[in-house]
């Protein structure tokens, strides 16, 4: 037992240590302060109906919202963990506070990866410091991209227990395989997972090329199926979430689009490739890995009080003290950025000096995946790469943002630069003598190429253009003391890079000369990265980046527009008694499509989604923005001389897909009263259909008919031909008496006729009533989606026809009917099984190899006392 103690407290040290360090980086949480996440704010707007209904009905939770785009499940934003037994160990790893728990999960699972490497506890300290503080996880964090940093934190893990499957138990590196990549799939973010799939199949491959050359053939295999099992029972688990979202996706802009046009051409069943890669890294920014202001920082950074910008905006113009806070100082070719992918200057010395002194088939594992992600990361640079990619390979063309597969370097430039300082270490104790002249010439040559090129840009003229597409909004005095400041920028950071790499390798180099000792060598190697990593760090993610959690939680306060929108409907119901829960609001006071803050108040025409319907995209490519841009010219047109909000409602136009989706409500200013508009209600009868034979034909017509009288029905959901309904039968006055409705009440109606109308709403159910004197086809305006909604009349089960290219219609006999439509996907519910049946297998195994494991240890301790005892 003190033994086991004795081998045991480093680890515990070193734990707590990862603690401190990471509560260290962002202490204001322990004060109860949280970060100010935009992307984390607008996913509180976009889940706000379904969490709010779900916290109620626990027992009927809804994956579906109407509070965005007229309506889409919530797949991609909101998860379920029915059935995985595994979870609340996964909660138990994100327990604390947060960002400081990411880098915890981080760092223990980097440590472990660099202990599967076979390096010492101290050097594989240094390369979790090195994986988990890339400045790329802090800028992630900034904008709250929390899903991501999560996935990335379990990368290590993952490649952890890979290595020590093949390099030393597979039986128990598989088990912890397949709970690692549980883990990390269930941080819920795809990209990053096939990312890490990119990671694994290429060191497999170099696996199976190294257990030929060493005639291990028979091992390599062993441990490969083992892998596979568990990787399988592993993904297995997640499959609550991955089902349904495999479902979802054939539907969204990553499925791609059914039209044929030019327009909208994509790339069979995946996004448009251009996209796809309008985030590419330039080739130009890759110094950015080793000096970190290479292309300026961020699209909106600040500048000193020294810069040459401030004093020209402190003589000429006023507020200059928050002006510099916010200047575009990046001037690379992506749209925008939150700041470089750095890597260390260290590091990136390290890894070169691996390139030399590495042995083995670790190096070009390394080496391959790295070249393979940069080049990819270059999208539309090399587009010659990035196309066999994207229509060759399985999966690819469902990703945008290339740039994001630089994450993979963050794991392959630290690792090769661990496992150059092991090489070291072995060259300076057991080394032979060529060894250690080939390490010193390696030595000499990794110095010159990175002291030289930083040497470069700090002496060098300004070699650059060094301007923005931003510039073209700055007065000229300003653009030009601002591309001043970039190429001191550069300059700054190429001598800040020049002292770093000066100084680890002359810590390296002592170290090997046996002038310090091994542990100060390596503390001083750690030391260097982490204050070099800590220090562009916060650049991107520090104090101002925290605020109170009252505040952060109060971002969606009621503007005029929302007070007047519920004003006016509860003036409505007291009017005639009936309630309209499912109404839509156009806001044009915001980015229409890329804000979900007026979610989380009202049904919305827009919201924030980079995976919305496909079909909903086409119909805001096709129609949604046309009629919004005409309707705000119609607007500006009686702007100045209205007298009232009545007087520009008077000048509206028709805007039949707004009329369509339900639109009641049009935001002009957040703070003014909004436009009332007079859509087609909830749902109507059609005089007229209009069958087609592609989704070319659908999106044409919708344009060309009055969808007030005529339905456009898809050529996916025909009319079914033995009902004989192809025109249904006019629409006779029905029975019910509607006088005390009005169009002005968005209630549905034909000719001011009550022949349909909405009566309950929650986010997975709809009931209406149906009161008509003939045999009709109703058109809804509910967004139409095949894999989960059911609809009944009279409780009989009735087929959904998709109508006007996005929303539902239903053959209805005549007379009185009850119809209901409810969201239960089955995808749910067998993932839930399959789930269940993955997780419990993978306890089932971990235990039986524990029990295994106790019993051959057992036996060796046996062993072992007998030949003492002898």
């Amino acid at each position: 037992m003190q033994n086991l103690l004795k081998k045991a407290w480093p680890f515990v040290l070193i734990i707590l240590g990862f603690l401190v360090l990471s509560y260290a980086y962002a202490p204001q949480v322990i004060g109860g302060k949280v970060m100010n996440q935009s992307d984390i704010s607008s996913w509180k707007g976009m889940s706000h109906e379904a969490s709010v209904y779900n916290k109620a009905h626990p027992d009927d939770p809804t994956y579906w919202t109407g509070s965005m785009f007229s309506g889409m499940p919530t797949t991609s934003f909101m998860g379920d963990y029915k059935g995985d037994s595994t979870n609340f160990l996964y909660k138990i790893l994100l327990t604390g506070k947060r960002p400081p728990v990411y880098f915890f999960i981080s760092l223990l699972g980097a440590f472990l990866m660099f202990l599967a490497f076979g390096c010492d506890i101290y050097l594989s300290v240094v390369g979790a410091i090195a994986v988990t503080f890339c400045s790329y996880n802090m800028q992630i964090l900034q904008v709250g991209h929390n899903t991501k940093m999560q996935a990335i934190a379990y990368m290590p893990w993952v490649i952890a227990s890979i290595v020590y499957s093949y390099k030393k138990r597979p039986f128990i590196g598989s088990v912890l395989f397949g709970f690692a990549l549980s883990f990390q799939i269930k941080a819920n973010h795809p990209q990053i997972s096939y990312y890490l799939a990119m990671i694994i199949l290429v060191f497999v491959i170099a696996e199976f090329i190294h257990a030929i050359n060493e005639r291990k053939i028979r091992n390599f295999f062993k441990a490969s199926i083992l892998l596979l099992i568990m990787g399988l029972l592993g993904i297995g688990a997640n499959a609550n979430k991955l089902l349904p979202l495999y479902k979802y996706q054939k539907h969204t802009m990553r499925g791609g689009t059914e039209l044929t046009n030019n327009q909208n051409l994509q790339t069979g069943n995946g996004l448009k490739l251009d996209y796809a890669t309008a985030w590419s890294y330039g080739i130009e920014e890759t110094p950015n890995l080793l000096i970190p202001n290479f292309n300026g920082g961020s699209s909106s950074g600040a500048l000193s009080t020294s810069s040459k910008t401030y004093n020209v905006l402190k003589n000429k113009y006023r507020g200059a003290d928050q002006i510099i806070k916010q200047l575009p100082t990046y001037w690379g070719p992506q749209p925008f950025t939150a700041g470089p992918m750095y890597m260390g200057a260290f590091c990136i010395f390290l890894f070169i000096l691996g390139l030399f002194i590495v042995k083995g088939y670790y190096k070009w594992w390394l080496v391959a995946i790295t070249i393979i992600a940069l080049l990819l990361s270059y999208g539309s640079h090399a587009l010659w790469f990035t196309k066999l990619f994207f229509y060759h390979v399985p999966l690819y063309n469902k990703f945008r943002t290339v740039s994001m597969i630089l994450v993979i370097l963050q794991m392959t430039i630290p690792i090769l630069g661990i496992l150059a300082i092991k090489e070291v270490n072995r060259i300076k104790n057991t080394g032979t003598l060529a060894d250690r002249k080939g390490f010193q010439k390696n030595m000499m040559w990794s110095v010159i190429i990175t002291l030289g090129f930083c040497l470069f840009f700090v002496l060098a003229p300004a070699w650059g253009n060094f301007s923005s597409s931003a510039d073209s909004s700055l007065p000229a005095d300003l653009v030009a003391s601002l591309r001043a400041d970039r190429v001191s920028f550069v300059r700054m950071d190429a001598f800040r890079s020049f002292l770093l790499i000066a100084l680890g390798a002359l810590v390296l180099w002592l170290g090997y000369k046996k002038r310090i000792k091994p542990l100060l060598a390596v503390s001083l190697m750690g030391v260097i990265i982490l204050v070099d990593l800590w220090n562009v760090d916060k650049r991107y993610l520090n104090s101002s980046h925290f605020v109170d959690a009252y505040k952060f939680n109060n971002q969606f306060p009621l503007r005029t527009a929302d007070k007047s929108i519920f004003n006016i409907e509860k003036e409505l119901a007291e009017k005639t008694g009936i309630e309209d829960p499912d109404y839509r609001v156009l806001d044009l006071s915001v980015n229409t499509f890329n804000d979900a803050h007026i979610s989380y108040h009202h049904k919305t025409i827009g919201g924030y989604s980079p995976a919305k319907l496909q079909r909903y995209q086409d119909l805001i490519d096709y129609y949604i923005s046309p009629e919004m841009q005409q309707l705000s010219k119609d607007v500006n047109k009686v702007a100045k001389s209205a007298k009232s909000m009545q007087d520009i409602e008077a000048a509206l136009g028709d805007y039949p897909i707004l009329s369509m989706l339900n639109t009641k409500y049009i935001v002009i200013n957040g703070e003014a009263d909004p436009l009332r508009y007079n859509p087609y209600g909830h749902a109507w009868f059609v005089s007229s259909v209009k069958n087609t034979k592609s989704a070319d034909e659908e999106i044409s017509e919708i344009g060309k008919v009055d969808l007030r009288t005529t339905a456009v029905i898809s050529y996916k959901t025909p009319l079914s031909a033995s009902n004989q309904l192809s025109a249904p039968e006019k629409i006779q006055q029905p029975a019910s008496d509607a006088s005390s409705i009005t169009s002005n009440d968005s209630i549905a109606i034909n000719n001011n006729e009550d022949c349909i109308r909405l009566t309950e709403y929650k986010p997975n159910m709809l009931s209406y009533i149906s009161d008509n004197a003939n045999r009709g086809l109703a058109v809804f305006s509910e967004v139409y989606y095949p894999d989960g909604w059911k609809a009944s009349i009279d409780g009989y089960p009735a087929k959904i026809l998709c109508a006007n290219y996005t929303l539902r219609a239903l053959e209805i006999p005549a007379g009185h009917h009850n119809i209901k439509f409810v969201f239960k996907p089955i995808s749910y519910k067998i993932g839930a099984t399959i789930s269940s049946v993955c997780s419990i297998l993978l306890w089932i195994f971990i235990c039986l190899i524990s029990f295994f494991e106790y019993n051959e240890n057992k036996k060796s301790n046996l062993n072992i006392k007998e030949l003492s005892s002898n």
